[in-house]
């Protein structure tokens, strides 16, 4: 909120001509009101906000989790996991995210939407995540019907868009509405599923790629936005065809992003613990335990 957001928001108001000076002349206007609420300040932290529903969402979820590591909570989820990893599990896990999407419209029970989601949708995948998709047996069940959900997921994305070309824009409360965000809610769990099949039973080797990927999803994606919005800011005042800006932009924003990963954020702890990774291990710590020494043979 206080760097990132800042920055986005300083440039929204400069490329509208709502402002004119540097960043530093901006700064102490950016706490001036709410931003979509006439103000400045990016309380939802620009395109971060997902980070800050991770942290609602956990602070709400810890009694569930609690009770799911209680002993009789583990016994109660190990039965209801061996039910959902059978034929019909995926579609059972499907159950609550199409009723939460097609019973919930513009007025979320949780007071929000982003992203084009309502945060209940959003608090249920939260959910299923935490209790169910961590499970082995669910994980390997993902595994075995992976080319299933992937057909499931491209019969209802065509069906979808049927849908929306037959119905347009149904209104909330009628069952057209009902059904084409059912729909919705379907593919967008259906995928996850096939993403996780596939995932599960193609990228759980061991790699160095694999562990560096993964260590730099959290902070490219707190990145990439902020990089992505500076860059474009400039581009998009030369006199050349779009497409050149557009590839410009892309290869640009990919190759700075990478930099600033690669060269300032994932070298330095204090970097690393600003961008939610794990510190750096002491050299000292990364050598390899000296081995006993081999004992004579008997013979």
């Amino acid at each position: 909120m206080l760097t990132h957001a800042a920055l986005q928001i300083y440039l929204e108001r400069v490329s509208r001509g709502e402002f004119v000076g540097s960043f530093l002349e901006f700064y102490p206007h950016y706490f001036d009101g709410l931003y979509m609420f006439g103000g400045n300040f990016a309380w939802m932290g620009m395109h971060l906000w997902y980070l800050e529903f991770l942290l609602v969402f956990t602070l709400l979820c810890l009694p569930i989790l609690a009770w799911a590591r209680s002993e009789k909570g583990a016994r109660a989820m190990a039965g209801v996991n061996a039910r959902l990893a059978g034929a019909a599990g995926p579609l059972v896990m499907a159950i609550p995210i199409f009723l939460v999407t097609s019973t919930f419209g513009p007025d979320d029970p949780l007071g929000m939407q982003a992203g084009g989601w309502g945060i209940s949708a959003y608090l249920c995948f939260f959910i299923l995540g935490m209790l169910i998709v961590p499970d082995p047996q669910v994980w390997r069940a993902f595994q075995a019907r992976r080319w299933w959900a992937l057909a499931a997921t491209l019969v209802l994305v065509a069906g979808g868009l049927v849908a929306v070309r037959a119905l347009g824009d149904p209104e909330f409360g009628t069952a057209s509405y009902a059904a084409v965000m059912a729909l919705r809610g379907s593919v967008a769990w259906f995928g996850l599923a096939a993403l996780m099949g596939f995932a599960g039973k193609h990228l759980e080797r061991e790699s160095v790629l694999r562990s560096q990927a993964n260590e730099a999803v959290l902070p490219v994606y707190i990145l990439h936005q902020t990089v992505l919005l500076t860059v474009g800011f400039f581009v998009l005042r030369w006199p050349i065809p779009d497409p050149a800006k557009y590839v410009i932009i892309l290869v640009s924003s990919i190759a700075i992003v990478a930099g600033l990963y690669e060269g300032i954020v994932r070298r330095w702890n204090v970097m690393r613990f600003l961008f939610g990774m794990k510190p750096l291990i002491a050299a000292a710590d990364r050598q390899p335990v000296a081995q006993p020494a081999a004992l004579p043979d008997p013979a």
